[in-house]
């Protein structure tokens, strides 16, 4: 079993040894006095046993020279490049809480300090709070989380395997930001109040206060997320709510449907009845296209969906859209298909209307995805592509959709 106390002891041996040498260094070796008896020495004719005399001057310095390597040696070999202390401390523990450093399993106790590599667990009873001493930053880790502490050489960095991470991050120094990342996203934090969940399909940043960038693995794109918005990644879906592009990347794409001409749409002949029409609230321009589904009474696996034709041009690659949820019940949810030549579909993407924020939420989804039910072995084939297809599925929903675009 792991001794808790090891480290405490050993940072009272460290301090105790400390002491002792530069006791004994300020004792033995002081330069000043050493070559003022030196000069002494030559002074009253004793200069003759010069070798004594530079005997009395260098062994000193040699010892001297001693005791600083073996002050070097015993403040750098124990703690395998990282100082204890520096890293963030608990400083608060409830229910099950574990370290995991290296094959070893260290208790949570209130006041132990992390060094990189150290991963907190906690069990579903377990809460958890990090700071960061000398500043106000403090992060509470919830129930079944798992986050790993990577460092602070360039910036406090933390990779979050599960779980949910509440952030409060003071100010930090230029170029040193607070970094929460997963296997799908990174959340840059200079300075903010923020939430950071992690699933194994799913990473979501809720941004209270202030401003943090999110960014996807191996993309170009970064988006600065505001007060009061999210960004939330699955894998090829990106959703967000107020939150702009940074990276200089332009927005611009081919417009497939902004609702200001005639509608193209029509119902689906497997829909149940839903209604659907222009709308004069709209994200961009003059209108949009609001639809309603209410399913009917007992049914659980109600289906609504309209469709327009859709034509794809080789380079396409990501198909976005804004929504706005006016209402939704349960586990309402939303779905996309292309639809191809031969009566065939391809899932674009899909989702609960409770994950979006009220007002305007942009829907980001990448197109070359396995077909549902279709033939050639899950090749993507845009110019097979002949519609579109908006579902309403289980529960009954209100929304808005606006500016349809396809971007390269």
């Amino acid at each position: 079993m792991t001794d808790p106390y090891a480290e405490n002891r050993w940072l009272g041996r460290k301090k105790a040894v400390e002491g002792m040498l530069l006791t004994q260094f300020g004792q033995r070796v002081d330069p000043v006095a050493m070559i003022g008896r030196f000069r002494a020495d030559l002074r009253q004719g004793r200069g003759q046993d010069a070798p004594s005399a530079w005997r009395r001057l260098v062994l000193p310095l040699a010892a001297a020279a001693m005791v600083l390597i073996g002050l070097g040696l015993l403040v750098l070999w124990p703690n395998r490049g990282a100082r204890p202390g520096a890293g963030p401390a608990l400083t608060a523990v409830q229910g099950r809480v574990e370290i995991r450093r290296g094959n070893r399993s260290v208790p949570g106790d209130t006041g132990g300090a992390l060094r990189p590599g150290d991963r907190i667990e906690t069990g579903a009873d377990g809460r958890a709070t990090l700071q960061f001493a000398g500043e106000a930053t403090v992060l509470d880790l919830d129930g079944t989380s798992r986050i790993t502490f990577d460092g602070d050489r360039e910036g406090k960095a933390f990779t979050v395997a599960q779980g949910r991470v509440r952030a409060q991050v003071a100010r930090q120094p230029a170029g040193r930001p607070l970094v929460l990342s997963s296997s799908l996203a990174l959340a840059i934090v200079r300075g903010t109040t923020l939430e950071f969940r992690v699933s194994p399909d799913m990473t979501r940043l809720d941004v209270s206060d202030g401003r943090v960038e999110f960014r996807r693995p191996h993309r170009s794109e970064t988006l600065e997320v505001a007060s009061s918005g999210y960004a939330m990644v699955c894998p090829g879906l990106l959703l967000s709510a107020n939150a702009r592009r940074t990276d200089g990347a332009a927005e611009a794409g081919r417009v497939i449907d902004d609702f200001e001409t005639p509608l193209a749409w029509r119902q689906s002949e497997y829909s149940a009845p839903l209604e659907f029409g222009r709308s004069v609230q709209a994200h961009g321009g003059a209108n949009g296209l609001r639809v309603a589904f209410v399913p009917k009474p007992g049914d659980e696996h109600g289906y609504g969906a309209i469709v327009r034709p859709l034509n794809l041009a080789p380079g396409d690659r990501v198909l976005r859209f804004d929504i706005n949820v006016e209402h939704y019940e349960g586990n309402a949810d939303w779905n996309l298909q292309a639809r191809l030549r031969d009566r065939t579909c391809w899932h674009l993407g899909g989702g609960l209307f409770r994950e979006l924020r009220p007002g305007w939420n942009r829907v980001e989804l990448e197109m070359p995805k396995r077909p549902v039910n279709a033939y050639g072995g899950g090749l993507y084939r845009p110019a097979e592509v002949r519609d579109l297809i908006l579902s309403v599925c289980q529960r009954q929903a209100t929304f808005i959709i606006d500016d349809i675009v396809v971007t390269k």
